[in-house]
C-alpha cells in the first residue's frame, strides 16, 4: 500500500509539473544521462516521472521512451547465470537380430533381450513373446530404438543409420530388409536437422531484419528517427535473448548518437560540436557580421553650391560697389573735398576689409584642439554590440569619450561622394563634446583652398536622445551668416539622425546631455511583459 501511495503522489506531481513543462525543460530533462550508479528504486522513480510527461509531450513519446530504456533495464532482475543446453539422456540400444531363414532370406526381429544357451537362443521379442532358435541362424545383431526414443533426440540417427548401411553393404541379403529401415530413419534424421536449421534461419532472418540498418555517423539522424529504432531493436532483444549481446552490440552507436543529441550536441565535419560549441560559433559569426555592419556613411558634400555662391556673392558685390564707388568720388569729386576723401577711404578701405574677411575665415576657429582627440573605440563597439542583442547581459549606465568617438568615428564612418565629383567637398570630421553642446569641425575643400568649419549645437534633454538645435556656425574664426550656417546643418543633422538610427543606440540607451568632453548613456527600462 505503501509503494502505491508513493506512486501516486510521484504521478500527480509529475502531471502538475508537465502542464507547466516547456519544451527546452523537457530537452534538460532528456539531456541527462542515467548515473553508473543507478538504482532500481531511482530509476522507477524517473520512469514513472518521465511517463507522466509524455502524457503532456506526445509527439515526443517515443524519444521518452527510448531515453528510459537503460532505466527499464535497471529495474529488471539481472538475467540468470548462463545454464548449459539440456542435453537428452542417452537412449539405451535394444538389440536387432538379423536371422538367416530355413529358404536362405534374411529376417530381422526387434528384441528387448536374448541370451545363448547352449546351441539354440533364447530371444524375448519386443511384444514380450519369447523365441528359441538354432544359435546358426542368428547371423548378426544391429540397435534399434522406439519411436517415442527416435523423436525424443536421445538417438543420434546419423551413427544407426551408418550401421545400417555398412551391414546392408557387407551382405547383400540384409539390403531388403534393412532399406526399409535405412529409409526411415534417413527420413526422420533430415526432417529433425531441417526443423532445427529452419528454426536457426528464422532466428538468423529476425535478427539481421532488426540489425539491417548500418551506422552512418553523418547521416543526419533525428532523434525521433534513432528513437524508433531503439525502441525496434529493444523489442527484439526481448524477443529473441540469446541474441541479445549481439543486438546490444549493434545498437551501442545509434544509442549513443542518440544521447549526444539529446545533449544538445551536433555532428559536424567529421566531429561532436557540444551546445557549448556551437552557441559561442553563432555568437562570433554574429560578432564577425555586426562588426562587418559597423560601416556608417557621411556625405562628402557638406553643403549645395548654391549656399556658397550665396555666401560669397554679396560681400564680394559689395566690395566691387564699395571700389567702384571710391574711385568714382576720388576723380569726379575733385572740387569737393569731402567726397574725395571719403572716396579715398573706401578705395582703402575695401580691400582692408576684404583682407581682414579672409583672414578670419583662413583661421584656426576656437575650441579647435591642437590634437584631434584619439582613445580605444572598443567602450563603444561593445555598447553598440549591446544595442544589437549580441549581449544579453544587464546593461549598465557608460561613459563614453570624445576620444572615444572620435576614434569611432574615423574608423567606422566612410565620406562617399555621390554621382558626380562635389565642387565642395567635405575632407574630414570630428566631434568636442563641450557642457550642454556639442562642436562639429569639417575640413572642407571649397574655392580651390581648405576651410575648417565649426558648428555649434545646443543639446537639450529629451527622453531617449537630447533634441540638438543649432546655435550657429564659424568658417575659421569668421562667423558664418544664419542663412549658411543654416545650410550646413541640415546637411549635416538628418545624416547624423540616420547614423544613430542604424546603430540602434538609441533603442536601448537613453544619450544624455553630453559634458566635459564625455556623454553618458544610460539603458532604457525593459517594457514590463503584457498581462495575460
Amino acid at each position: 500500500m505503501k509503494s502505491r501511495s508513493r506512486r501516486a503522489v510521484i504521478f500527480a506531481l509529475a502531471l502538475s509539473f508537465a502542464a507547466v513543462l516547456r519544451a527546452d525543460d523537457l530537452d534538460t530533462l532528456l539531456s541527462r544521462p542515467p548515473s553508473a550508479s543507478l538504482t532500481a528504486d531511482d530509476a522507477s522513480r524517473r520512469i514513472e516521472m518521465m511517463r507522466a510527461l509524455a502524457a503532456s509531450h506526445p509527439d515526443r513519446a517515443d524519444e521518452i521512451e527510448a531515453y528510459l530504456i537503460p532505466f527499464v533495464r535497471a529495474t529488471q532482475p539481472p538475467p540468470p547465470a548462463p545454464t548449459p543446453t539440456p542435453v537428452p539422456p542417452v537412449a539405451k540400444a535394444k538389440p536387432m537380430l538379423l536371422i538367416r531363414q530355413p529358404d536362405g532370406t534374411m529376417a530381422i526381429m526387434r528384441a528387448t533381450s536374448y541370451r545363448k544357451q547352449g546351441e539354440v537362443v533364447i530371444i524375448t521379442s519386443a511384444n514380450g513373446s519369447r523365441a528359441v532358435l538354432q544359435a546358426l541362424t542368428v547371423v548378426g545383431e544391429l540397435p534399434w530404438f522406439s519411436d517415442q526414443e527416435l523423436a525424443s533426440g536421445a538417438v543420434d540417427l546419423k551413427i544407426v543409420v551408418d550401421r545400417y548401411e555398412a551391414f546392408a553393404k557387407a551382405m547383400p541379403g540384409l539390403r531388403p530388409v534393412l532399406g526399409v529401415e535405412t529409409a526411415r530413419l534417413r527420413k526422420l534424421r533430415q526432417a529433425r536437422e531441417a526443423d532445427a536449421s529452419a528454426k536457426q534461419s528464422a532466428a538468423q532472418s529476425r535478427f539481421a531484419a532488426a540489425t539491417d540498418t548500418v551506422y552512418r555517423p553523418g547521416a543526419g539522424y533525428t532523434t525521433a528517427a534513432l528513437a524508433r529504432l531503439l525502441l525496434a531493436a529493444e523489442k527484439a532483444r526481448n524477443e529473441m535473448p540469446g541474441f541479445a549481446a549481439k543486438i546490444d552490440g549493434w545498437a551501442a552507436p545509434f544509442r549513443e548518437h542518440f544521447a549526444k543529441l539529446l545533449a544538445g550536441q551536433s555532428f559536424r565535419n567529421g566531429a561532436w560540436v557540444s551546445n557549448a560549441e556551437m552557441t559561442r560559433e553563432a555568437h562570433e559569426k554574429r560578432q564577425a557580421a555586426f562588426l562587418d555592419g559597423l560601416d556608417y556613411q557621411l556625405g562628402t558634400e557638406p553643403f549645395p553650391a548654391r549656399a556658397v555662391r550665396r555666401l560669397v556673392r554679396i560681400p564680394l558685390a559689395g566690395a566691387v560697389l564699395a571700389l567702384a564707388a571710391g574711385a568714382g568720388l576720388a576723380i569726379f569729386a575733385r572740387r569737393r573735398k569731402f567726397l574725395r576723401v571719403a572716396g579715398v577711404i573706401l578705395l582703402t578701405v575695401t580691400p582692408l576689409v576684404t583682407a581682414a574677411g579672409f583672414f578670419l575665415a583662413t583661421r584656426d576657429p576656437g575650441l579647435l584642439p591642437a590634437t584631434i582627440p584619439m582613445a580605444d573605440e572598443q567602450p563603444l563597439v561593445r555598447i553598440l554590440a549591446q544595442a544589437a542583442g549580441l549581449d544579453d547581459g544587464n546593461a549598465a549606465a557608460r561613459k563614453i569619450s570624445e576620444g572615444t568617438l572620435n576614434s569611432f568615428l574615423a574608423r567606422h564612418v566612410r565620406l562617399v561622394a555621390g554621382a558626380e565629383e562635389p565642387v565642395n567637398a567635405r575632407q574630414s570630421l570630428i566631434v568636442r563634446l563641450l557642457p550642454g553642446r556639442l562642436a562639429v569641425f569639417e575640413m572642407i575643400r571649397s574655392m580651390g583652398l581648405s576651410w575648417i568649419v565649426r558648428i555649434d549645437v545646443e543639446c537639450r534633454p529629451a527622453d531617449a536622445r537630447p533634441t540638438l538645435a543649432l546655435i550657429g556656425a564659424k568658417i575659421g574664426a569668421l562667423d558664418c551668416p544664419a542663412a549658411f550656417a543654416s545650410e550646413l546643418w541640415k546637411n549635416l543633422e538628418p545624416q547624423f539622425a540616420a547614423i544613430l538610427s542604424a546603430s540602434r543606440l538609441d533603442g536601448r540607451f537613453a544619450i544624455q546631455n553630453p559634458g566635459d568632453g564625455i556623454v553618458e548613456l544610460k539603458p532604457l527600462a525593459k517594457a514590463a511583459p503584457a498581462a495575460r
